[in-house]
């Protein structure tokens, strides 16, 4: 009875690791979303911080909770809302978090989304960066976009005291880049 009652706690507690929050990743393009997953690529939940991340998510749920398949659903429902479309520069940035996503997390996520990208015959850059997200939490919240799309804001306004955040929070990530560079600041994304 001991053995069996050790095992059902042993047991309970490897499926409760198995689903804790183990990274979290977010997607901008504007829409900007976070996604928290576990240690075995499932995502666990889907974030809208904008209102067209609330528009873009609107109806659905996930087929099942593979990040792959996640990742998919989400360029292929930017694609169909015009989010992503040949007609405009499309830049897409992924990031995550450095305390919980290792470096394979974020090539692997870069990889999928920058080749299903391809798959689909979409122009488009892919970017990536790792970063502490805490640092850019509070901020991100007060302009509703995610972490990642905050710390690329930041630099941005410590590089050129004109630039507000609030113009910045409702701007494509593909306007912000081509800014960056127009103006040399340095955004340190992996491409």
């Amino acid at each position: 009875a001991c053995l069996a009652l050790l095992l059902l706690c042993g047991g309970g507690l490897f499926l409760r690791q198995a689903n804790a929050v183990a990274s979290v990743v977010s997607i901008d393009v504007n829409p900007s979303i976070e996604l928290e997953t576990t240690r075995l690529e499932k995502v666990s939940k889907i974030i809208p911080l904008n209102d067209d991340a609330k528009k873009l998510l609107e109806g659905y749920t996930p087929k099942d909770n593979d990040l792959d398949d996640v990742l998919e659903d989400l360029v292929d429902r930017m694609m169909e809302q015009g989010y992503l479309a040949n007609e405009k520069k499309n830049d897409v940035l992924i990031t995550v978090d450095d305390r919980g996503a290792s470096q394979k997390t974020l090539d692997k996520v870069n990889k999928k989304v920058a080749q299903y990208i391809a798959e689909k015959q979409l122009d488009a850059d892919v970017h990536a960066q790792k970063i502490d997200m805490d640092r850019y939490d509070k901020e991100a919240q007060k302009w509703k976009v995610s972490s990642g799309k905050m710390s690329v804001i930041d630099r941005l306004l410590q590089k050129d005291p004109t630039l507000t955040p609030e113009h910045l929070a409702d701007t494509r990530i593909s306007d912000l880049v081509d800014y960056a560079k127009e103006h040399n600041i340095p955004l340190d994304l992996l491409e």
